[in-house]
């Protein structure tokens, strides 16, 4: 179900308040008793000398005290109208519940306050878009979500497995705050320019990097196809600081990797279904298949799901005609996504764990209810339950929770997870001590591994 970027939502921005200020007409002094003064009774003083002066700076203090308790009074009867009219908006709506305008009064309330008290300046900006995510997180899902602009141009980005800059993978030193460069991609603008792994990187284009945080980091090495970004790294090897000018190159996830294990034994692993996944899937599964596989592990252990179309392409390659799953929304209104009769029938195991959740469960669901595959490990997840992404016109957007999915056999898993065939903890104790971990060192992939040579050796 690949993101609608048509549907156009319009957002609702808090209108501004004015100012409230009220006018006091004929505003006069108070005695200390609080009896209005007339001229006539003030007391009268020598038009000669200092007592004249002193009545009048009397008078003008009088006026002042007057003048400031007018003004607190009217802010005190201006609020308590404002929440004696929200009090009466909400015993309208019902005990309990608030509809749209209820929650415009309030918000309108709370303006007020803030314009008339607030001690220092106001960003509404910020406060608007904390208030867009506000509503979407008051819905109790932890997976609907609001994006502004940036956030959801780099949530396309990562669903779609590519982007555009240097190629290379980094991480942050928290301490230093520099860059290391990990690895690089092949083919990739770093690899071309001479970057190596271990280097450091201290500035992007002229910017000193050390005071800020990898995503924007990150971001300052992105670009457009073709155009360049300048990099300079330390390299500790030979306490060098040098520049490169690098190329950015279109750069695909590597999602999909796999290798031929003894007998024949093929091994892929996915960790994520993204939009490039599908086309790596298929070429590492006919890249065995030449190698003459003749039994298959898919690895889905750790896979946190991703893109319900890139998981019912990738099932279809391995499972006969029939529905892989189907969706039902709030109204009851389901959609299928089935097979062909086309498919690579090469015996299987697929290996699951805790962290198997969403599109993983989908594809371990359906191998199960075909009994296509043995499945190895341990309880998945347990996500059951299907998001759509939608941008608004202002370039922000909502993801939310749109429909329920279901196995062939018409299992929700949602909060359950599905079992495997042979449940099996992962041995980390036989792992602890071992500098380099080869798969007959995973007691996982082994059983796996076990259980299809016994498949093959019952044909």
């Amino acid at each position: 179900m690949t993101p609608n970027q048509d549907d156009d939502l319009d957002l609702m921005e808090s209108p501004p308040v004015e100012n409230s200020q009220s006018e006091w007409a004929g505003l006069r002094p108070e005695t200390s008793a609080g009896q209005l003064i007339e001229e006539n009774d003030i007391p009268e003083r020598r038009e000669n000398g200092p007592g004249k002066l002193e009545n009048v700076l009397t008078t003008i203090i009088k006026l002042c005290i007057g003048f400031c308790i007018g003004v607190i009074v009217s802010r005190v009867i201006m609020n308590a109208q404002l929440a004696q009219m929200y009090s009466e908006q909400t015993e309208v709506s019902g005990e309990g519940e608030q509809s749209l305008e209820d929650i415009s009064e309030k918000m309108e309330l709370l303006q007020s306050y803030i314009d008339s008290y607030f001690l220092f300046d106001v960003d509404y900006e910020s406060i608007a878009e904390e208030v867009y995510k506000a509503m979407l997180d008051g819905l109790d899902d932890p997976y609907s979500a609001y994006y502004t602009e940036e956030e959801y141009t780099a949530l396309m980005e990562s669903s779609s497995g590519s982007y555009c800059g240097i190629g290379a993978t980094v991480t942050q030193d928290t301490d230093t705050g520099y860059v290391e460069i990990v690895d690089m991609f092949e083919g990739s603008g770093a690899l071309e320019a001479g970057l190596e792994a271990g280097d450091m990187i201290t500035e992007v284009d002229g910017t000193d990097i050390s005071e800020m945080d990898l995503n924007s980091i990150v971001s300052l090495m992105k670009g457009e196809e073709d155009t360049t970004v300048e990099v300079t790294v330390y390299r500790p090897s030979t306490e060098e600081t040098l520049s490169f000018t690098i190329t950015r190159h279109t750069v695909d996830t590597i999602t999909v990797a796999g290798t031929m294990l003894d007998n024949n034994i093929g091994y892929i692993v996915i960790s994520e279904f993204d939009e490039v996944t599908v086309s790596q899937f298929e070429e590492v599964l006919n890249d065995l298949t030449e190698q003459g596989m003749e039994g298959l592990i898919v690895d889905l252990r750790d896979n946190p799901g991703g893109l319900l179309t890139s998981v019912v392409d990738i099932v279809d390659m391995l499972l006969p005609e029939g529905i892989i799953t189907y969706t039902e929304d709030k109204y009851g209104n389901r959609q299928n996504y089935s097979s062909d009769a086309e498919y690579n029938d090469v015996p299987l195991v697929v290996l699951v764990n805790g962290n198997s959740a969403s599109a993983s469960e989908i594809f371990a669901g359906a191998m199960k209810d075909y009994e296509r595959a043995t499945l190895v490990g341990t309880q998945t997840y347990g996500k059951g339950i299907v998001q759509t992404i939608r941008q608004l016109t202002d370039g922000s957007a909502i993801k939310l929770t749109i429909a329920r999915y279901y196995t062939p056999n018409g299992i929700c898993i949602h909060g359950e997870g599905i079992t495997p065939d042979i449940v099996l903890e992962y041995d980390y104790d036989a792992v602890a001590d071992l500098e380099t971990v080869t798969w007959e060192d995973d007691n996982q992939v082994m059983a796996g591994y076990e259980a299809l040579l016994e498949m093959l050796g019952d044909e």
